[in-house]
């Protein structure tokens, strides 16, 4: 899959090594709820820094915001910063509020 915006962009490395990119996190977890059962529910998620740095953040590791001007292009409404400060910054210019991720994942 061609990532659409760089910024949304998550992936997910099963227990084998297989890797998935997808546009945004939304994809990934509903691609995660469609396999129950898998290898695919016992990998790893790695998400885009949202600032842009190229950086691939676990989500024990990110800040994350939701809401707001966050648009992905799939329809995701969250992003992952490396710090709590860029995501602080970005909320009070965009409407979003803060959000962890035990929230974003039931």
């Amino acid at each position: 899959m061609t990532i659409m915006d760089n910024k949304y962009g998550t992936e997910l490395v099963t227990t084998k090594g297989k890797v998935f990119f997808f546009d945004d996190l939304t994809c990934l977890l509903e691609y995660k709820k469609a396999n129950p059962g898998t290898e695919i529910n016992e990998g790893s998620i790695y998400i885009s820094d949202f600032t842009g740095s190229g950086k691939l953040l676990s989500p024990a590791s990110a800040a994350f915001a939701k809401g707001g001007n966050l648009r992905g292009p799939m329809g995701g409404d969250v992003a992952a910063f490396a710090s709590v400060a860029d995501r602080d910054a970005f909320i009070k210019d965009n409407k979003s509020m803060a959000v962890e991720w035990k929230t974003i994942v039931p």
